[in-house]
């Protein structure tokens, strides 16, 4: 992409056009021109920053005269900032207690979704007494124990970064008494919960 600036206004380009008019005439194949003789004319690169998107935006485009190319603003999200409500009271515009019911609603979905697939075990023993395979039981102890301790984890949170920020996965990564991860014949990290 392409920027250019012209009288105080910045023009942005996906792709060139094949012609540019110009007071000395015009030019053709201009979308082809070597990229000095763009920057010669005005034409500069547009380069878009890399952002964390749960912390930071993207701002207006300006030139960056240091690097000559066009890039973007990057704004940090101000997770401290309140406003004021009918009453006059001061509201915090990022609900804590709202992301942290969210992340608990997503993190008894997951366990259910990892219980589903043994729940007609839960049933039969219901219903028939026929008991559950030990291995399940464990392996559905791990599930439910797991989603207890994160559940306390984002109870605990403090702040609206780091509940953005919190890792909702039930799979953590294994590693060996020398505290290496253990892999996978292809080189991917075995994970269990």
């Amino acid at each position: 992409m392409k920027a250019i600036e012209t009288k105080g206004k910045i023009s942005v380009f996906k792709n060139l056009p094949p012609t540019l008019k110009t007071d000395k005439g015009v030019i053709l194949n201009f979308g082809q021109l070597p990229k000095k003789e763009l920057e010669s004319l005005g034409y500069y690169d547009l380069i878009k920053p890399n952002i964390d998107s749960d912390t930071q935006s993207l701002g207006n485009v300006y030139f960056d005269k240091k690097k000559k190319v066009f890039t973007r603003e990057i704004i940090e999200i101000d997770f401290d900032a309140t406003y004021e409500d009918e009453d006059g009271k001061k509201v915090s515009s990022y609900d804590l207690d709202g992301k942290k019911a969210e992340l608990i609603k997503g993190l008894k979905a997951t366990s259910g979704l990892l219980l589903s697939s043994t729940d007609w075990q839960v049933v039969r023993l219901a219903e028939r007494s026929i008991a559950i395979d030990s291995k399940v039981v464990s392996e559905r102890k791990a599930i439910l124990d797991k989603c207890a301790a994160k559940e306390i984890e984002v109870k605990g949170l403090k702040t609206y970064l780091s509940a953005i920020k919190y890792n909702t996965s039930f799979y953590t990564q294994q590693l060996d008494e020398n505290g290496d991860v253990i892999v996978d014949k292809r080189g991917n990290p075995i994970l269990a919960i």
